[in-house]
């Protein structure tokens, strides 16, 4: 059977491996094709059908307390992978970075984006051993040092349908959405081994980590089921994001 595909969908495969070393490069590239895949309604649709017939996609896909991911490409030997995040109706000022940098295109709802400077060294205190332990906000971190009244907002945007913008892994930021909102991502290879999770209302700290360092407990416990992912899928023919 020859899989169903189309002219960005067979660049996509041809790209070389995105040079996310020279951050400026990395950045044209990726917001570039990003606004290609946000017209080409028929690739996404065909990107996110696959899922359906690749266990391996669909093992990779989670869901998060304030966001739900579908993972559509797998190019990681590559240096970049392609996301839809999907916002859930959970809301909470959460500094936090990322272990990669990647590049968003908003395609439904808005989000109000707040840009923190850290105020603080976040990885020195703490071996990723400790850290660990400490994987979600009912376990959190009360040894790391990391103050969050330190956390300054440097400014405050509002991103709507259309907006592009790209996150270095070292920024710390934290958006607020409206409900149901989506946005389409590439993302980079991981360049540290966590990243920082912060609320603002109860000063409490944790840490996210690559699934690879994770135990089968907290894997399993954000796996996305097959019911589950249909249900995304339907909303985004329904949203018309794909065709």
């Amino acid at each position: 059977m020859i899989e169903e595909t189309t002219p960005l969908l067979k660049r996509i495969d041809a790209m070389p491996a995105i040079p996310w070393n020279d951050f400026r490069e990395a950045t044209r590239i990726t917001r570039d094709l990003l606004a290609e895949l946000a017209n080409d309604k028929n690739s996404l649709r065909i990107l996110t059908d696959r899922i359906a017939s690749s266990p391996e996609l669909l093992a990779q896909c989670e869901c998060h307390e304030l966001l739900e991911r579908l993972d559509l490409y797998d190019g990681r030997d590559r240096n970049f992978q392609i996301r839809f995040n999907f916002t859930t109706p959970n809301h909470s000022v959460r500094p936090h970075d990322h272990r990669y940098s990647f590049s968003t295109f908003i395609l439904r709802g808005k989000y109000k984006h707040i840009w923190f400077d850290p105020g603080q060294a976040i990885y020195d205190n703490e071996a990723d051993e400790q850290a660990l332990n400490h994987l979600d906000k009912n376990h959190p971190d009360s040894e790391t040092g990391v103050v969050t009244t330190r956390m300054t907002p440097l400014f405050v945007t509002t991103e709507s349908v259309g907006a592009q913008y790209t996150i270095h892994h070292s920024t710390v930021h934290a958006t607020i959405t409206t409900p149901e909102s989506l946005s389409i991502i590439i993302k980079g290879p991981g360049e540290k081994s966590r990243s920082l999770i912060a609320d603002r209302e109860s000063g409490k700290i944790w840490w996210r980590f690559g699934r690879q360092m994770e135990n089968l407990d907290r894997v399993n416990s954000k796996k996305m089921s097959f019911e589950y992912y249909q249900q995304l899928r339907s909303k985004l023919s329904e949203w018309g994001i794909t065709q």
